[in-house]
């Protein structure tokens, strides 16, 4: 088994919403700032928010190369998540 340093790790970012807009634009600035060459994507699950600010984020996130997901509310199924693998992860950090 070979050891990575943690410099050397690559990282998917999963960022979900649901409403809340004002959190959103807060967690994409947090992204932007941390962001470098071992973040390879940046994905935005969006559990069906129907606040008009969250909408216009989203929106503006798609438009700016971010992956937005949009799916019907669920009301935080987890068991669902672990069903679609994302990218090539194997650590999962959850910014707030």
């Amino acid at each position: 088994m070979t050891e990575t340093s943690i410099g050397q790790g690559k990282v998917s970012i999963v960022i979900p919403c649901y409403n809340h807009g004002a959190m959103l634009r807060e967690a994409l600035d947090s992204v932007e700032h941390a962001r470098n060459a071992n973040v390879v994507e940046v994905i935005i699950v969006d559990d069906g928010s129907s606040e008009p600010e969250a909408a216009r984020i989203l929106n503006e996130a798609a438009e700016a190369g971010y992956c937005v997901v949009s799916q019907p509310n669920r009301g935080g199924e987890r068991r669902s998540e672990r069903r679609h693998p994302i990218g090539q992860r194997r650590i999962h950090f959850a910014l707030r």
